[in-house]
């Protein structure tokens, strides 16, 4: 299976916008957005997360982390979440 980079960048950047900025506003809107976006059979990002295969020890992280966006969308809250992630993604200060 091959994907095309820059296609994967597009897919993943809303999902990783957050960590772009010193402090970043989540809201239902950008949630709502970003996820129609990702869902939308009529899309080509569609298919493109269709192709992707996590490994099964990586589940857990995943759902954590969609559910800790959901819930700061739902609290339409802005937080520091370049330093969040740099503090507790090893290796993404030096990315």
């Amino acid at each position: 299976m091959e994907v095309d980079a820059q296609q994967l960048h597009d897919y993943l950047a809303p999902f990783t916008d957050p960590a772009q900025s010193e402090n970043f506003k989540f809201s239902r809107e950008w949630m709502r957005e970003t996820f129609a976006r990702v869902s939308d059979p009529r899309r080509p990002d569609f298919t493109i997360g269709l192709k992707l295969n996590l490994p099964p020890s990586y589940l857990m992280i995943h759902r954590v982390w969609l559910g800790s966006i959901g819930v700061l969308s739902q609290l339409e809250c802005t937080i520091p979440a370049r330093g969040e992630v740099a503090k507790w993604v090893p290796g993404f200060s030096s990315i």
